[in-house]
């Protein structure tokens, strides 16, 4: 493989890389359950309430929530994080197994979303996995190999599901048996990754508020972090909405709807996705996170203004660049922060922070959206967002001394 031999890298390092692209298509599919399907599933098949959208919206961050509990758990379990991996894949497995038997909305929602949720927590145990064996020098470049195929495989997952779905009279039971498998086939490739254990028990000794005490950069990047994941997570439910209920003058199909949330960001996430890679190893991680968050308020501004086919599409593709870097910085920037030995507890608590934006936005959002409208809850996202990037321009020195 070319992609592997153009850098001198270990061989614990080729190993990651291999599995990291062998889950990936899987991990796609995870992708189109979160990003889109199981909120159109629940609105087309369902019609589910604004409570019940809620509660699926936020699935995801309930389990990024539980990190912060879960880490204790982890580290005393004695557990490699590879074997970690594998019965959270499987957890999800047995999860939507359930489902496929039951098909009534208060079931759907709640399981769901507890899916949602179980596959959620796997980003802080990648950590230590991801920072140990891929060197700063090209582990945004990596990673973007594994978010290149997982875009593509979003993508044609969204696509083919959508077609069976409206082809097979809005039969959705047998989208969740590939839901069963995507579990089973990833909890037997994650266990493949090199055996990393987690740190040591005595790493318990320190609270998070301590850890957040003694690093004041870090405090400061999680409030900012917490502004503008508020403003994107709380409207991002809102376009589903938006576009396929008859109120708002749109009416679109599921079909209609995952093209445009689904498969046009996930296109241009795919493209973008080796220069925002690029741009993570080598350029000041502040002005990157600046750079994405202006791509995110446009596109929402976009989105809610236009309010037209044409203006979804830009909208989407917007969304998509940012989206392209976002998840890069998401899951990496831990990794510029600080050592190894500190990451499993610094993404811990970045997840749950994560996690508590994700649940209360939707909730907000939707409750809020009943008061007023999508365009006044989309220029409440971009003031949000226009804040946090003032907040992060006194930063931009700092950024320069990120850890690498």
């Amino acid at each position: 493989m070319k992609i592997i031999t153009t850098i001198e890298i270990s061989q614990k390092a080729k190993r990651t890389l291999i599995v990291d692209l062998l889950r990936s298509p899987f991990d796609g599919i995870y992708r189109a359950l979160s990003q889109v399907l199981a909120l159109t599933i629940a609105v087309d098949v369902f019609h589910a309430s604004d409570f019940q959208k809620a509660i699926i919206s936020g699935g995801p961050y309930l389990g990024l929530v539980s990190a912060i509990f879960l880490t204790r758990l982890f580290i005393k379990s004695n557990l490699t994080c590879n074997v970690l991996l594998s019965l959270i894949n499987l957890s999800f497995a047995f999860c939507m197994l359930i489902l496929y038997f039951n098909s009534n909305i208060v079931v759907y929602t709640y399981l769901i979303s507890l899916g949602l949720a179980i596959i959620a927590v796997r980003p802080f145990v990648m950590t230590p996995i991801l920072h140990n064996n891929y060197e700063s020098s090209y582990r945004g470049k990596f990673y973007g190999y594994y978010f290149s195929l997982v875009s593509i495989s979003t993508l044609l997952f969204i696509h083919y599901a959508s077609q069976y779905y409206q082809n097979n009279q809005n039969n959705y039971s047998n989208i969740i048996l590939v839901f069963v498998a995507t579990g089973l086939c990833a909890a037997f490739i994650v266990y493949f990754f090199p055996k990393e254990k987690l740190p040591s028990k005595k790493s318990l000794d320190k609270s998070f508020l301590q850890i957040l005490k003694d690093d004041p950069l870090f405090l400061k990047m999680l409030m900012i972090w917490f502004l503008f994941g508020f403003a994107n997570l709380g409207i991002n439910p809102l376009k589903v909405v938006f576009l396929m209920e008859e109120q708002y003058g749109f009416n679109y199909t599921l079909s209609q709807t995952t093209f445009l949330l689904g498969i046009i960001p996930a296109f241009t996430f795919l493209i973008f996705t080796p220069v925002m890679a690029h741009l993570f190893d080598k350029f000041n991680f502040i002005k990157l996170r600046i750079l994405l968050n202006v791509f995110l308020g446009l596109s929402i501004i976009t989105f809610f203004s236009i309010k037209n086919y044409y203006g979804f599409i830009a909208s989407g593709i917007l969304f998509g660049i940012g989206l392209a870097g976002g998840n890069i910085a998401w899951n990496l920037w831990i990794t510029k922060l600080t050592t190894p030995e500190k990451s499993f507890s610094y993404m811990s608590i970045h997840q749950f922070m994560t996690g508590v934006r994700g649940v209360l936005g939707p909730l907000v959002y939707f409750y809020l959206v009943g008061l007023t409208s999508p365009l006044s809850m989309a220029f409440i996202s971009f003031v949000l967002i226009f804040i946090s990037v003032l907040f992060l321009i006194p930063l931009i020195k700092k950024g320069e001394s990120f850890n690498n």
